[in-house]
């Protein structure tokens, strides 16, 4: 199912001539299920072609994700959420000075040239009583390396304002 939606997405990009691309998930996977297939493995196979793809339509990261593609050469940048809220067990209570970044799907080429170590794992939706056992959705968890250095930037469109830090990989 995934490889199908890989596939739907390079024949719309291919169709409307596009740079880059995003699908509702939420709306169209989530009940009542229209499509059984999620974006994360779609957004790992595009980023092995330099293509930004992003889940849940989100248009201005979608626009952050193409900017910051054709500014650093095809290096593919990973859509988040700013996760600080959470606690990871065992280790407990987040740092101090730490963002945590996550969402369900990252590209593994942060890198010229080099891909990076990932995991495919079951999507944190996946415990809905609506899933079979065939209809597991999948996510993917990307090993950026430790101490490289990072810039998260957001576009945001509406208000006409672009957010920028600076920090490194913990």
């Amino acid at each position: 199912r995934p490889a199908r939606l890989y596939f739907a997405f390079k024949q719309l990009l291919k169709k409307y001539d596009a740079a880059a691309i995003t699908f509702d998930s939420a709306t169209v996977t989530l009940r009542p299920q229209k499509v059984k297939a999620w974006t994360p493995l779609s957004i790992l196979e595009l980023s092995k072609e330099n293509i930004p793809c992003c889940c849940q339509s989100h248009v201005d990261c979608l626009l952050t994700q193409l900017i910051g593609s054709r500014l650093t050469d095809g290096r593919q940048g990973f859509v988040g959420d700013v996760l600080n809220d959470w606690s990871f067990t065992p280790i407990g209570d987040r740092p101090q000075n730490v963002i945590v970044i996550g969402h369900c799907g990252a590209p593994l080429t942060p890198l010229p040239n080099k891909r990076i170590p990932y995991l495919i794992r079951d999507h944190i939706h996946s415990d809905k009583d609506w899933f079979g056992p065939d209809d597991i959705p999948e996510a993917t968890t990307v090993f950026w390396p430790a101490e490289e250095p990072v810039t998260v930037v957001k576009f945001d469109m509406g208000r006409k304002k672009v957010s920028m830090f600076t920090g490194k990989v913990l």
